[in-house]
């Protein structure tokens, strides 16, 4: 699959192939959350990137904990990205509530 251009604001970008895997049962809960998210995965987690709506890198942690805490991040829809052990990529999405 070619990577197909786009141009936002006259620039262009491209999309780029990455290898993802929808199959490798990474979750998140609670979701929504508040300050304390625990992740389950079958395979080790090298790092998980979290993103705001806008695409912002909000948190990075490299080998990250089952569980992580989350009270610092806004309120708010975020984004994350999951890289595994093998090199394989999932993502989703983490919803952080304060109430």
């Amino acid at each position: 699959m070619v990577p197909a251009p786009f141009t936002i604001y006259g620039t262009p970008v491209d999309v780029q192939e990455l290898p993802v895997n929808h199959n490798t049962n990474v979750s998140l809960f609670p979701n929504p959350g508040k300050e304390i998210v625990t992740i389950n995965s079958a395979q080790k987690i090298e790092q998980i990137i979290f993103f705001d709506a806008m695409g912002r890198k909000m948190l990075a942690i490299n080998e990250p904990d089952r569980v992580i805490n989350m009270g610092h991040l806004p309120e708010g829809i975020h984004f994350y990205r999951v890289i595994l052990e093998d090199g394989l990529q999932t993502g989703g999405i983490w919803i952080k509530t304060d109430s």
